[in-house]
């Protein structure tokens, strides 16, 4: 059995999330529990280790009787009959149901049916709906009435990483627990139970360097664990912290810092030569590429003077910018790349062949990357029209961006329909250097719009469209005069096809119309 499900918890007490401990506890102290939970929270917080535990509650033998007079509940004895199934995963009145696979509404339906016949064993029913934002719409409508009015004997809790996703009205008939990500401290002590059991020698900073480099997931922690097991041998099972890094890939900040300084002097032979040897070194690349995206957080949050940290000598704040924009692509591309280093050299290759500087050598040639100009002197762009420092020009001119405008809509729909909708009712304004001005019709969308990753998606996008990247910045459109009655008829029609595209933005964001 993996450690993940070897170690899973197994009563309220034993959560690791202290939040969600909080939560078990007030149930228990209640001795009430609603008809209907909604977990949400990234994945590997535990979300559903808790819903089985919920489930044991609810059926527990030592709680028949304590439900019904609302006294104190207690934690699942983990001896009864219905305890025991549920842990060993065979019980009769526990449904665990997968959305992502059990989306339609044909399911649901099935769904509505059995829930009407009594439990086999148990006193209720547990409906555990996994992933239930990848229900479609209709699926959704099914399954509302029976949230609203479900048997006495039925429990659904529902389980999502992405809960912005799910309609209003469902999650609005639900008592929502929200599982957080991790913290170090938490996740070392989900590790340390690990640990002790399978009598291995872990030094506490080591556990420390393993605990930061899964981003709060505990079951990515007891993944790492597992395999770091197996390559602890002799008497002593000892794991260092050699072994975390070449597993994990964590504490590489000396090898990231090469690779940022090889791009700020645009080394093409040894920015590649760097991800070579983490490569080879078989590091986690994605925890490679998040420990690049946290250190160029750093160098940006220096170049605004809210931290101090090393600066790296070449690196301005619209240089940090550009990188993170182009590691942040390459981090989200990782998952499913063919080529496992593939989006990291892109993200390479794309900055050496940039309009922000120029290529020292040849590789970035050879992938097909044509080498740009060196900049101006800064100090000679401050002199210029009385100090101010004219935009960088770019390769793209405002004309092509107005042509291709739709290509950069087209290439954003797969990604975020609710993105492509605003961007919809928006236009480019102007193009400034390598900043693109859009207009924008209403404050909402300029909100929406400038969110962190949303700007980022629309930037790599264009980075794509028009093959040099660009910075955004969105204003309001300014109002408008008032007009003339010959004009009114236009006016009309113009104005009908605009709301009608901002109900569509509408639609996108909030799920759709009630009915």
């Amino acid at each position: 059995m993996t450690f993940y499900l070897k170690y899973r918890p197994q009563t309220a007490a034993g959560l690791d999330l202290h939040s969600v401990r909080q939560e078990f506890e007030a149930i228990l102290a209640s001795g009430r529990f609603a008809h209907a939970y909604l977990f949400a929270g990234p994945r590997g917080t535990g979300k559903t280790s808790a819903a089985r535990i919920l489930a044991k509650i609810v059926n527990c033998k030592r709680n028949e009787k304590a439900s019904d007079s609302g006294k104190r509940l207690s934690e699942p004895c983990n001896v009864c009959v219905s305890c025991r199934e549920i842990t060993q995963g065979n019980a009769l009145d526990l449904f665990e149901i997968d959305a992502a696979s059990n989306r339609g509404i044909d399911d649901i339906r099935e769904l509505r049916e059995r829930i009407k016949l009594a439990p086999a064993r148990s006193r209720f029913k547990v409906y555990i709906i996994d992933e239930v934002h990848m229900l479609t719409q209709e699926a959704f409508n099914a399954l509302l009435k029976t949230l609203e009015e479900p048997p006495l004997h039925a429990l659904f809790i529902l389980c999502t990483t992405e809960p912005e996703k799910l309609p209003a009205t469902v999650s609005s008939r639900c008592t929502r627990i929200t599982f957080p990500k991790a913290s170090v401290s938490e996740v070392v002590t989900s590790l340390t139970k690990g640990v002790r059991s399978e009598g291995l020698s872990v030094a506490p900073e080591v556990l420390q360097a393993l605990a930061k480099n899964v981003d709060g997931s505990f079951r990515d922690g007891m993944k790492y664990l597992e395999q770091l097991s197996l390559r602890a041998t002799g008497r002593r099972k000892r794991i260092s912290l050699e072994d975390v890094q070449r597993v994990v890939g964590g504490g590489r900040q000396v090898s990231v810092r090469r690779l940022l300084t090889a791009l700020s002097e645009h080394n093409t032979d040894q920015a590649f030569g760097e991800l070579a040897r983490v490569t080879e070194e078989e590091v986690s690349l994605e925890n490679y590429a998040r420990e690049i995206l946290e250190m160029l957080r750093l160098l940006l949050l220096s170049e605004l003077g809210v931290v101090k940290t090393e600066p790296i000598k070449g690196l301005d704040l619209a240089s940090v910018r550009l990188l993170i924009t182009l590691f942040a692509r390459a981090a989200v591309s990782l998952r499913s790349a063919v080529v496992p280093q593939l989006p990291l050299e892109l993200a390479v290759a794309e900055w050496l062949g940039s309009s922000s500087g120029k290529q020292t050598s040849e590789p970035a040639v050879a992938v097909g990357i044509k080498a740009s100009a060196s900049p101006a002197d800064p100090q000679k762009q401050r002199d210029n029209a009385g100090g101010k420092v004219p935009g960088k020009p770019s390769s793209v001119t405002f004309k092509t961006v107005v042509e291709r405008w739709t290509k950069v809509l087209d290439t954003l729909r797969p990604q975020n329909h609710s993105l492509e909708a605003l961007l919809k009712a928006a236009k480019p304004l102007e193009l400034e250097g390598d900043s693109l001005v859009v207009e924008v019709a209403y404050p909402f969308h300029k909100q929406q719009l400038e969110l962190g990753r949303y700007k980022t998606m629309v930037e790599a996008a264009m980075a794509e469209v028009f093959s040099t990247p660009l910075i955004l910045r969105y204003v309001l459109r300014k109002a408008t005069p008032a007009i003339s009655p010959a004009m009114r008829k236009h006016e009309n029609i113009s104005g009908a096809v605009e709301d009608e595209e901002i109900v569509r933005v509408a639609e996108e964001i909030f799920g759709g119309k009630e009915t």
